[in-house]
């Protein structure tokens, strides 16, 4: 994750964030500061959106290297960061250290796709793993597709 130095103060800035100030940024690269106004009890955020950082008040801190860049865009710089695991042989999901899919050997490292949150290790599953064989088409003979999958459909979901 990317984080920020406040370099020089600007006017819309809140007033507890001084120069120096070390401030990360969300997986989307915005920077989100909560605040409380003196007379509120609410707290507010200042958003800055990854284009209005501007280089002029903020400096980008470098960081060392991360260990594993996730499919999901997460830089990882921690040995004991577990992470979701999705197989591609048979799509199963398994939750791992970082330091173990490192030590996996080269080869069959392209065997697996590494995310950093659940959700989208279970959306790619989603978006990629075939549900329908084409022995499960051919099953049906010369049909019109559409009741073949509703039919098809309809056989998966008695299944669960």
């Amino acid at each position: 994750m990317k984080e920020y130095k406040l370099k020089q103060r600007y006017p819309n800035l809140p007033k507890h964030v001084q120069v120096g100030d070390i401030v990360p940024a969300d997986r989307n690269g915005h920077i989100i500061i909560a605040y409380r106004a003196a007379d509120s009890q609410l707290e507010s955020s200042h958003i800055l959106f990854r284009d209005d950082i501007l280089s002029d008040f903020w400096e980008l801190i470098k960081k060392e290297k991360p260990l594993l860049i996730t499919k999901d865009e997460v830089e990882i710089y921690s040995e004991e960061a577990k992470l979701y695991v999705v197989h591609k042989d048979d799509f199963k999901v398994s939750k791992r250290h970082i330091k173990d899919i490192l030590n996996t050997r080269f080869e069959y490292l392209d065997n697996y796709i590494v995310f950093e949150d659940k959700v989208n290790a279970y959306e790619y599953i989603w978006r990629n793993k075939p549900v329908f064989s084409y022995e499960d088409f051919m099953r049906w003979g010369n049909v019109p597709y559409e009741r073949v999958i509703k039919e098809l459909a309809m056989e998966r979901i008695e299944e669960l």
